[in-house]
């Protein structure tokens, strides 16, 4: 039971994450209300639409939008500080300047947080989490022995913990690759009822956390005041022309505003671009009809709060709580083991089941990845598509996919699209995009009105791929009546490829 004050340090962790990212959470839905409210007064069609807006200001979505920021963010900086608290203590015999070189890193973090603009609630997370976990793991921790602690049976408890880590890291790596994390989703978590539910709450869930710290230039609409241009028909910085072409990159005109995202004032012959009252760029006018798109990631950049915590939210995802699970369930075997067996054999035996279980859950992966390149020609592709097995069928589906050729198999394949796995009417959905048959649009019709959300997104998008502009009309219907966040993402996004542009209804 030595180590169990380690999961007691967890836990800390994830309830100070939790409360913390909660209310960043909370704050971003509020501010994405009243933008989405501005957008909606003025006359546009908005997204997400007043069916999700509507419970922006309930405390369920901060909460579950939380979770996703406290499952890799806190995951991360409980892992990191859990670590350095151990190392103090083996390796430093517990020196004070350890804690000082533990302040120095956290000091440096906090500056890099704020180097754009002051964030107040990361901040606070960034502080008060890792002080609480290094509180809870020092006072947890069991006290010192004398002469050292590394002996025999504490060099196998080790070693036994760190092996399955290095055997898992090899077999993920294995199947590491740009499709690693669909392969996931399609061979664990769309395999079963469990993992279709985690997936649904994905979906449902994670554009809260997402906008939250997301940079202009991802964010799907984009508030601006073009109060101060004056409206010179031929002049080369026209009020008219300013609004079209920043139309095209989605800011949309709001008149004058408390809050927006751009304020753009021109004075001579420049423009000065401002956010939050303060200027981030200023360009020529001709300047910035030349290359819209490049001045404006600029001024993307420069407005970017959430940067570093991004990058650390992504290495958080792939390392820190994939460490932090296997580190809880290693202690719970290891503390069950140890009730029947002495502390050597429970450590080797609890390595072994922990090898085993990461094992049991890449086969699957491993296993679908293999089948894939089974198929080299267009007949066993098309045969496998009747197999009895879904695996096979979703193999042959993706090298459809990669080969970018369709076999005659594959449209009586369709013809029962809808009696298909959520995952086989995913990579169906995926295929359409690239088909060159109009007979084949009806099944992507068909497919946009599916009950699940990956399904209608992908749908969305390959009716965007195709340039079915005939389904525009349909897409816009579909976005205001829909209760879904991200199908009404991916539906904005097909309208814009389809060259719809927003305007003022009102």
């Amino acid at each position: 039971m030595r180590k169990t004050y380690i999961i007691k340090t967890f836990f800390t962790g994830i309830i100070v994450s939790q409360v913390v990212f909660t209310l960043h959470v909370y704050i971003s839905n509020i501010t994405l209300f009243d933008k989405i409210s501005q957008i909606a007064a003025a006359g546009y069609l908005i997204v997400p639409n007043e069916n999700i807006i509507s419970g922006m200001k309930d405390i369920g979505p901060a909460f579950f939008g939380g979770l996703f920021f406290t499952l890799s963010a806190g995951a991360g900086i409980t892992v990191l500080t859990t670590a350095l608290v151990w190392i103090w203590d083996k390796f430093f015999n517990r020196s004070s300047y350890f804690i000082i070189f533990f302040m120095l890193i956290l000091a440096l973090l906090i500056i890099q947080i704020n180097i754009n603009e002051f964030c107040p609630v990361i901040t606070i997370g960034y502080i008060i989490i890792p002080l609480s976990v290094a509180v809870a793991a020092i006072t947890g921790m069991p006290e010192k022995k004398k002469g050292g602690s590394f002996g025999k049976k504490e060099i196998i408890s080790v070693v036994s913990f760190i092996l399955p880590v290095i055997l898992m890291t090899g077999l993920w790596l294995g199947c590491m690759g740009k499709n690693m994390f669909i392969d996931i989703r399609d061979y664990l978590l769309l395999s079963n009822r469990t993992g279709e539910k985690i997936n649904n709450f994905y979906y449902k869930y994670t554009l809260y956390p997402a906008e939250s710290f997301k940079n202009l230039s991802q964010k799907t609409l984009k508030t601006c005041d073009l109060l101060d241009i004056e409206d010179y028909s031929k002049s080369s910085g026209s009020k008219d022309r300013l609004y079209r072409v920043l139309k095209n990159y989605d800011y949309l005109d709001v008149g004058c505003q408390k809050s927006v995202d751009l304020k753009i004032i021109k004075k001579d012959n420049m423009f000065y671009f401002e956010n939050k009252n303060s200027t981030i760029l200023k360009t020529e006018c001709n300047e910035f009809f030349h290359d819209p798109g490049r001045i404006l990631d600029d001024f993307s950049k420069k407005t970017d709060q959430y940067d570093f915590f991004r990058k650390f939210t992504f290495f958080s995802i792939l390392f820190a709580f994939p460490t932090a699970l296997y580190i809880v369930i290693y202690i719970y075997i290891k503390s069950v083991l140890n009730i029947f067996l002495n502390r050597t054999l429970s450590s080797v035996l609890t390595s072994i089941l922990c090898t085993f279980l990461a094992a049991a859950l890449f086969l699957p992966v491993f296993l679908g990845q293999k089948t894939i390149n089974n198929y080299e020609s267009l007949d066993q592709t098309g045969k496998a598509l009747f197999s009895d097995k879904w695996q096979t069928r979703v193999s042959a589906l993706k090298q459809i996919d990669r080969k970018r050729t369709e076999p005659v198999e594959f449209y009586k394949y369709c013809h029962n699209v809808s009696t298909l796995s959520i995952v086989e009417r995913y990579w169906v959905a995926k295929i359409l995009g690239l088909s060159k048959k109009t007979e084949t649009i009806k099944y992507l019709t068909e497919l946009a009105s599916d009950p699940e959300a990956i399904v209608v997104c992908q749908a969305f998008n390959s009716i965007g791929q195709r340039g079915y502009k005939g389904a525009a009309c349909d897409i816009k219907k579909k976005i205001i009546e829909s209760n879904h966040w991200y199908s009404q993402l991916y539906g904005y996004k097909a309208l814009r490829k389809l060259g719809w542009k927003q305007t003022r209804s009102k």
